[in-house]
């Protein structure tokens, strides 16, 4: 029994040590993950954070699962955007770990995530935020809230990809925007496009 802790310790702690230091350290971590992925605890931790968020904002079972849905088809979208970037810059990485090197990169958001949760179990709201004396609406709000959380998962990727694909800065602050461009991008567009297209067809009936 002993024994059996003593391995679990083993296996746990050093990957709880990867959660803390790939706020700080990515490029170390990144180096560590090349030859040695381990996708189960950020994966799981961003989900459980996702779910949680989402339940206390709206008390429905059913966000405990859409809403860590949703974020892990997210997840994968964005993965196979770096798996390309990969094939570009002729790695040999295969899709899953791209996969864990998205999960890995976005830990960062992990912690406004969880502040939000904890905000909506005690029932604060935060100020509102304004632009020339113009309250910005919610959705806006959480973007602007949201931005250096962001930026941190951002520069991690670029550390990330500096460590997988041994090129430039430079180079890498490019290619960590190709998933969103390349993905993301086109998705959020036809998102855009289906909701003018329903509100137009509701504003005429």
């Amino acid at each position: 029994m002993l024994g059996r802790t003593q391995s679990l310790n083993s296996d746990f702690l050093p990957i709880m040590d990867k959660l803390w230091r790939i706020l700080y350290s990515p490029r170390s971590v990144f180096d560590e993950l090349n030859t040695n992925m381990q996708i189960a605890i950020p994966l799981i931790a961003g989900l459980g954070a996702v779910a949680i968020a989402a339940y206390t904002q709206s008390n429905t079972w059913s966000q405990l699962i859409t809403a860590p849905l949703g974020r892990l088809i997210g997840l994968a979208l964005i993965g196979t955007g770096f798996f390309i970037v990969g094939k570009f810059c002729k790695t040999d990485h295969s899709w899953t770990q791209w996969f864990g090197f998205t999960a890995w990169m976005h830990v960062p958001l992990i912690l406004p995530i969880a502040l939000e949760a904890l905000l909506n179990v005690l029932d604060v709201e935060l100020p509102q935020i304004t632009v020339y004396s113009f309250p910005l609406r919610e959705e806006a709000h959480n973007i602007a809230l949201g931005i250096p959380w962001w930026l941190w998962a951002f520069v991690v990727s670029i550390f990330g990809l500096r460590s997988w694909t041994s090129k430039g800065t430079g180079v890498c602050i490019g290619l960590a925007l190709v998933p969103y461009a390349v993905v993301m991008l086109p998705l959020l567009l036809l998102f855009l496009l289906i909701n003018a297209f329903f509100l137009g067809a509701a504003s005429q009936m």
